[in-house]
């Protein structure tokens, strides 16, 4: 454990943890916060092999924060913890050495310890692209399922990487994550008429006032997974099912200004390096969330339209810099239009030297 923490974080931290780095989604960090939690006090407790090992499914559009959420708790924890893309394991169907591979970058990630690999978490993306497309043994999504149960359930496993050893997968929690676009639809077609009437599809987020007994949250059973080509050996082992809501507009422009480390805080931070501030006006906020939105990217697509805005004067920090600008002010309609954005020069004290030992320091440095 490289956390200095004296003892376990109880539910309540773990959630106050990331009510601190992820806006909204309350019933999903809830969920996870019990489910991390949980699976750690368990497996100290019970003997291998006493109980089965139950793991957590994230359900969400893209870019809504499912990877983020499991980063944040990783840290926290001071576990170690990968990604892993369901859809590359599909073709070529799952063998044994894909599962060596995901084990060995866990394995590297916790820098060659197999104890601290061992309490580890592994996040499985994009889980729906590896359903059940056919009948019978040839189909390779079950057949990537089936080696992901292996793995959940506890394999131990010789690795034959440089530091070879042995790793026991049965403390390694496994989060899967994946749209499931369909889900909707499914519960639609499971519910009775009457069911149906006062259904709501919207995830119970406290702050949207939502009622709960109705929420798509407390409507998804296992069976709705086996429905969508999951098989029910692999249900089974989720013992949350949790879901995240999409991110509307205000959603996005709380990560742009408010989160630490945004892109536009790493933006503003390197033209204030040149004695520049970039600064973004609210309607450029508004129109960079909207298209934001309207990509279905989620929050990952904010880097890149960002980008896209400061196209025009990416390329000239230095040039303005030493013209003297010391403001560029990123308006509506430099994110609609792309216009290049209005320039400021300054009155005050000269900036070049400040520029000038940057330059040398980055120079040097190489």
């Amino acid at each position: 454990m490289t956390s200095n923490r004296a003892t376990f974080p109880d539910p309540l931290e773990i959630q106050a943890h990331l009510d601190e780095q992820i806006r909204g989604q309350k019933r999903a960090k809830r969920e996870l916060s019990v489910a991390i939690y949980n699976h750690y006090v368990t497996a100290h407790l019970s003997p291998k092999g006493a109980v089965t090992p139950q793991h957590l499914l994230l359900i969400g559009p893209a870019g809504v924060g499912k990877s983020f959420l499991v980063q944040k708790v990783a840290e926290m924890l001071g576990v170690p913890w990968i990604h892993a893309d369901a859809a590359s394991l599909v073709q070529p169907v799952m063998s044994g050495e894909e599962v060596e591979r995901i084990i060995g970058a866990l394995i590297q990630r916790a820098g060659g310890d197999f104890g601290h690999a061992q309490k580890g978490i592994i996040l499985i993306d994009r889980l729906d692209s590896c359903r059940r497309t056919i009948v019978g043994p040839a189909d390779p999504g079950i057949a990537v399922q089936d080696s992901l149960l292996a793995m959940m359930d506890g394999l131990v496993m010789n690795h034959r990487g440089p530091a070879g050893g042995t790793l026991d997968t049965s403390g390694i929690l496994f989060i899967c994550c994946g749209s499931f676009s369909e889900l909707r639809k499914v519960i639609l077609d499971r519910l009775g008429e009457d069911e149906r009437i006062g259904f709501q599809a919207k995830e119970d987020d406290d702050e949207e006032g939502h009622d709960s007994t109705m929420a798509l949250n407390d409507l998804i059973e296992r069976r709705d997974l086996v429905t969508m080509g999951i098989g029910e050996e692999l249900a089974a082992r989720f013992g949350n099912i949790s879901l995240l809501k999409e991110l509307d507009e205000d959603d996005f422009i709380h990560i742009l200004d408010k989160m630490e480390n945004s892109i536009i805080t790493h933006k503003k931070q390197f033209w204030a390096s040149h004695g520049i501030d970039l600064n973004f006006e609210k309607d450029a906020l508004r129109a960079i969330a909207r298209k934001a939105r309207e990509t279905g990217e989620g929050a990952r697509g904010l880097h890149g339209i960002v980008e896209k805005v400061l196209d025009p004067i990416d390329h000239r920090p230095v040039e303005l810099a030493r013209a003297g600008i010391v403001r560029i002010d990123i308006t509506e309609s430099c994110v609609e239009k792309g216009t290049e954005p209005p320039m400021h020069e300054g009155t005050g004290e000269n900036s070049s030297e400040k520029l000038e030992q940057l330059l040398a320091e980055v120079w040097s440095s190489l």
